[in-house]
């Protein structure tokens, strides 16, 4: 199941990407009179392709790893050189200007892609209102209201969290990182504003899943554990949220996992060993948060800034990493399509705003990629068009046809290193 989310979730990824960035080279052409020849999304023979009015063709093809824009004049996808004598609509045709345009057209069609997904996911998953609020407690919902529940939490709807050990607290992610820093079951000293008052609190951390159901004669079961109970964390390592214990059991295979536990009768170590059960392994146990916080929805105006500034920093990120990719002394320093998928498929399991941002990411760095100075990707293409706006002639027949032989073979090696890290590393 595991393998089929990440697939379905990477051909998702590649196809919404790579369909932008060839859609901006096709968008930019048409704007500048370049006629289309050839759409296609996909490698390999086209499996479904139809041609418009317009002399376009447009195809699907069946290995999800890229695609082309053939323009009239080329016999291969966006560069210079033409088979044929330059005619009207032909990509030679065109001015330098707009042939460059379309060209760079693709990364920033990309680009866009990234700032517009990135702007969505603080509207699909908001962070938490400034100050930290408590929203609604385990115990404090209908669903899940029992006496175990509301006892189980120290915290109650409303408390605006202000303190943590003496110190202010200034925004959420602080709490996030300080008790990401601290084993789970650390117990800490919380002030809050409780209405009128203030309070102090002596428990775990506000994020500490708790058993909201056991199945009977489950491994859960057997190990004594019950309603009310937190799980504050598994192998050692404190559980911010239920999901990542849902992922720990489903990723290890069978393994046993040891979980920190607070109960009415104080703290205790368990050991689970999780059963197959309809082609997953379970341990036979419900959770759910401890406390929801309250929530900030920003602006459209907001997320598009915030959507805006992730993918400038993503860019950014990105292009300081590509250094690593031609350091043949940093081992496992880039990730192929084995463990893009398997990230995919992980962004997806986490929920529909991380997977939303993976997205953008990705789109990133594709736009990245193709502006690197090797030919055969948009870079190397620029690097054409540059020597031919400098000398007033493209490169000769022998160079471009060299230089993207060499193209070729330097793609060849870094994909064949990717794949090696995706196997090896």
């Amino acid at each position: 199941m595991d393998l089929l989310l990440s697939a379905v979730a990477f051909v998702c990824v590649v196809v919404v990407t790579v369909t932008i960035h060839e859609l901006g080279h096709y968008l930019l052409a048409r704007l500048t009179g370049i006629r289309a020849e050839a759409f296609q999304v996909g490698l390999g023979r086209p499996l479904l392709s139809r041609a418009d009015r317009g002399g376009t063709r447009w195809s699907l093809a069946p290995i999800p790893l890229g695609g082309f824009v053939r323009f009239r004049g080329q016999s291969m996808p966006i560069g210079p050189r033409t088979v044929a004598p330059v005619s009207a609509g032909s990509f030679q045709a065109a001015s330098l200007g707009a042939r460059a345009a379309t060209i760079v057209a693709g990364p920033g069609a990309n680009l866009l892609l990234a700032a517009l997904l990135f702007s969505l996911v603080p509207i699909l998953d908001p962070p938490p209102a400034r100050p930290f609020t408590v929203g609604t407690t385990v115990g404090s919902t209908a669903a899940t209201e029992t006496e175990e529940l509301r006892s189980a939490v120290a915290f109650r709807p409303g408390d605006v969290l202000t303190r943590l050990d003496g110190e202010p607290i200034a925004s959420p992610s602080e709490i996030q990182e300080a008790v990401a820093s601290e084993p789970g079951s650390s117990i800490r000293l919380w002030t809050v504003q409780r209405g009128e008052d203030e309070v102090q609190l002596h428990a775990p951390n506000p994020f500490v899943p708790i058993v909201t159901g056991v199945a009977e004669g489950g491994p859960a079961t057997a190990a004594g554990l019950r309603a009310g109970d937190l799980v504050a964390a598994a192998d050692g390592r404190p559980l911010l949220n239920p999901a990542a214990l849902g992922r720990l059991v489903r990723e290890g295979g069978g393994s046993a996992v040891v979980l920190d536990v607070i109960g009415p009768d104080g703290q205790r170590t368990v050991q689970l060993t999780p059963r197959p059960e309809g082609g997953a392994w379970r341990i036979g146990l419900t959770l759910a948060p401890g406390v929801v916080p309250e929530v900030q929805v920003p602006a459209l105006g907001e997320a598009l800034v915030i959507g805006l500034s992730r993918m400038v920093a993503t860019a950014s990120a990105t292009a300081m990493a590509m250094g690593s990719v031609f350091d043949v002394t940093a081992a496992c320093g880039t990730s192929g399509p084995i463990e893009i998928a398997r990230l995919a498929g992980s962004a997806l399991d986490r929920g529909l705003g991380t997977f939303v941002a993976f997205t953008a990411a990705v789109s990133v760095i594709l736009a990245v990629m193709n502006l690197l100075p090797i030919p055969v990707l948009d870079g190397g293409h620029l690097a054409f068009l540059a020597y031919e706006g400098v000398t007033g002639q493209p490169p000769t027949e022998r160079a471009h046809a060299l230089l993207l032989r060499l193209g070729v073979v330097v793609l060849f090696v870094l994909v064949s290193a990717a794949l090696f890290n995706d196997v090896f590393c």
